[in-house]
């Protein structure tokens, strides 16, 4: 049976006689914020059906939005947002939301990316930092997405339902310059609260972003939890550390000071788990190591960060390891 995902993306559509079949690695021609929606139908590992929304509000995001919140209503299903990483082509972040969306299915959740211009690979050397640059770009786009959601969902009868967000790797840095969008642009003192949960997973971030008010000091105010995720095996920050002249990253070892975080802030360690059982690199096992898997959807059934089963405090750090 296919798979739902929707999305959103700033990228360059490209067309067939026509119709848009799909999206490349260059920002919209009508500028980095301007996005189009629709719907993908992902079967076997395949876009089976792409069906792109008109680029007009009330037939685009209008109406992607509406039918979002429908199925919030009458299938009782909250709603996830992906922001994915770097090296991710628009057919590779539909696909990878269709797995996550596999991986989570106890959840019952809809499922919504958030595909920024990524160039899909991770070769020629300049391809990381191209999609660094869009990564900054791109922010603003999501911004002007969440506060659309905002909008379509505070309209009408409430849908009862729950609004997640998980970004994974590079997309924690596009969330960054999200942030920072929207605090340009709210008019109030706080930042509303849209999440439920926020899971950033492998961020490719600065270990000290938490603490600092022009990277993600604020985050916490958009979310009722925040968790952080971390593996000090994750060859591809490692990497990152070495060869691209970062900082200690959030993703690795967790943040620069633990001790301070937020009250909202859950901070959980997997380096203890089989790395050999995450992926080759130790980078994407959000939806493929079981035991984090398994972490993920206590969180989503509403346990309270000392009742998951499979975590052990570690207090002079203030983090969770998942261990076995």
């Amino acid at each position: 049976m296919a798979t739902t995902i929707y999305f959103a993306t700033n990228r360059n559509p490209i067309e067939r006689d026509g119709s848009v079949v799909d999206f490349g690695k260059n920002l919209s021609p009508e500028g980095s914020d301007d996005l189009r929606f629709g719907l993908a139908m992902v079967e076997d590992g395949k876009i089976v059906d792409l069906k792109v929304a008109p680029n007009k509000p009330e037939e685009g995001s209008g109406a992607v939005y509406n039918e979002v919140k429908k199925k919030m209503a009458e299938q009782g299903r909250s709603t996830m947002i992906i922001i994915h990483g770097y090296a991710t082509s628009f057919v590779q972040a539909v696909i990878g939301a269709a797995k996550t969306k596999a991986a989570f299915k106890d959840a019952n959740l809809n499922v919504f990316v958030f595909t920024w211009p990524s160039d899909g690979q991770n070769f020629p050397p300049t391809a990381y930092s191209n999609d660094r640059r869009d990564a900054v770009t791109s922010g603003p786009a999501f911004a002007r997405g969440i506060m659309k959601l905002i909008e379509f969902l505070s309209v009408g009868e409430a849908c009862g339902q729950k609004v997640h967000l998980l970004c994974h790797s590079m997309g924690n840095y596009v969330l960054r310059n999200a942030l920072q969008a929207m605090i340009d642009t709210w008019t109030g003192t706080q930042l509303p609260k849209i999440f439920e949960n926020i899971f950033s997973f492998a961020a490719d971030e600065d270990a000290d972003a938490l603490e600092d008010d022009k990277k993600l000091k604020r985050l916490p105010e958009l979310t009722r939890h925040l968790h952080i995720y971390f593996n000090n095996h994750d060859h591809a920050l490692n990497v990152s550390n070495r060869t691209k002249g970062n900082p200690d990253r959030l993703g690795s070892d967790g943040p620069a000071h633990p001790l301070d975080v937020h009250s909202k802030v859950t901070l959980v360690d997997v380096s203890r788990t089989d790395r050999f059982l995450l992926d080759a690199v130790g980078h994407g096992y959000y939806d493929t190591q079981e035991k984090v898997v398994n972490d993920v959807l206590s969180v989503l059934a509403g346990k309270e960060p000392d009742q998951i089963p499979g975590r052990l405090y570690v207090p002079a750090k203030n983090r969770y390891c998942v261990i076995g």
